[in-house]
């Protein structure tokens, strides 16, 4: 594994101001739910229905970035990347709906990409983080990345680790990804015990998200194989490693994309 951080981020990490993702970690253990969704950005989420949408808040979930700007929905878990889009006046917008959902639901605020070497950018979102401590829990997250540039390599790293989770050898205070935050998501379900995990708005077969006014159909950037290893198969590298390992198998549901494509997960049944 390798670690990127910038001194900005980690100055604040080491403050002791923010929660640790060990609580986090403890927090997703503690929710005794049957099923765990990932909810991602693509167009495909103002698809689901309102009952659905119940079915989801039963269910322990994780949203990323534009997610507070579905009005009815917060997640159990807001995940936020630092980037120079948080600078844009959607991230405004983003902020705020966030704001105003803050008691709907037991949730951790968890920030991202602690690499990002923008300082206006990072302190856009620790300003934020902070204001959200007051009413719920934030937690700034070391960015580790799990290694290997093959499907069986990156397989095989991930077994190890899991392996070292089982076995006790590693009580982990980060979660580990590859590509993009929804194998942060992934990670923290796996190790939290769910074991049926379902994909909602996760279809990584566009690079449009559900709040653009135009659609692109071009694969998601994850996906693009130029920049490494596609998601979809860090995905599956991840699902195949931990199943390895753990007696009791994990079961892993799309609504819709390419992990259905790709006979990655099954078909979700709403």
């Amino acid at each position: 594994m390798c670690l990127k951080t910038n001194e900005y981020i980690s100055s604040v990490i080491a403050s002791g101001k923010f929660a640790k993702v060990a609580d986090l970690i403890e927090f997703a253990k503690s929710n005794d739910h049957k099923e765990a969704f990932i909810i991602g950005n693509s167009p495909t989420l103002k698809q689901i229905t309102d009952e659905q949408w119940e079915r989801v808040r039963s269910g322990f979930s994780i949203g990323f970035n534009g997610i507070p700007l579905f009005e009815n929905f917060a997640p159990n878990v807001w995940m936020f990347e630092i980037n120079n889009f948080w600078l844009s006046h959607i991230a405004q917008d983003i902020f705020k709906s966030a704001e105003t959902r803050l008691d709907c639901v037991e949730n951790f605020f968890l920030i991202k990409d602690t690499f990002c070497t923008e300082k206006n950018a990072c302190e856009a979102v620790i300003s934020f983080a902070d204001k959200i401590k007051r009413a719920k829990v934030a937690i700034i997250s070391k960015d580790i990345f799990i290694q290997g540039n093959t499907f069986d390599s990156a397989k095989e790293n991930y077994k190890r680790l899991f392996q070292c989770i089982a076995q006790g050898k590693v009580k982990p205070d980060y979660l580990v990804r590859k590509r993009g935050s929804v194998t942060m998501g992934l990670f923290l379900l796996l190790i939290a015990g769910f074991k049926r995990i379902n994909f909602v708005g996760v279809d990584l077969q566009n690079k449009s998200y559900f709040y653009d006014n135009v659609e692109n159909n071009e694969p998601h950037g994850t996906e693009d194989t130029k920049l490494g290893m596609p998601i979809s198969d860090v995905i599956s590298a991840m699902i195949q490693a931990f199943n390895d390992v753990s007696n009791d198998k994990v079961e892993v549901f799309a609504a819709s994309g390419r992990l259905l494509d790709k006979n990655i997960a099954q078909k979700l049944d709403w």
